[in-house]
């Protein structure tokens, strides 16, 4: 079972340390290569790592649910973790990354494209996570 407060808090401290990693990889190539990184790369690398740390807790938790030996299956619970935290996801890109963000760095057309990149990444890397662990019969379903 996932208390969602603390899932979402450890969750946010984990992309504020990856949002300080970022900062630090901006000042580098800005320190060898005079450019700056566009949004559109921490965007993705933020939701890349903010995925698997997601299909990773899933992970850990559906094994406490099973026990030993027994491997595991998700459930609603989990969907719904999911949902959780792409929602913590968008809210800490909305509310940290954007505001302290360059305007000439911002390489989304639009907020409608910055979200639609948050979805499939954050689905990819949930997806690519987990896909080890799936049957043959789930991973032939999508």
């Amino acid at each position: 079972m996932y208390k969602y407060h603390e899932e979402k808090e450890n969750l946010l401290d984990f992309l504020t340390e990856e949002y300080t990693l970022f900062k630090r990889q901006q000042d580098l190539y800005g320190k060898y290569l005079e450019m700056a990184i566009p949004l559109s790369d921490c965007v993705g690398e933020m939701t890349r790592h903010a995925g698997s740390y997601t299909a990773i807790r899933m992970m850990q938790v559906a094994s406490e649910r099973a026990g030993v030996d027994e491997g595991f299956q998700l459930n609603d619970d989990d969907n719904q973790f999911v949902v959780e935290m792409h929602n913590s996801l968008v809210d800490f890109v909305s509310d940290t990354v954007i505001p302290d963000t360059d305007d000439a760095l911002n390489n989304f057309a639009d907020p409608d494209q910055l979200v639609s990149v948050l979805d499939d990444l954050f689905q990819n890397a949930l997806q690519t996570a987990l896909k080890p662990f799936q049957s043959d019969d789930e991973a032939q379903a999508e």
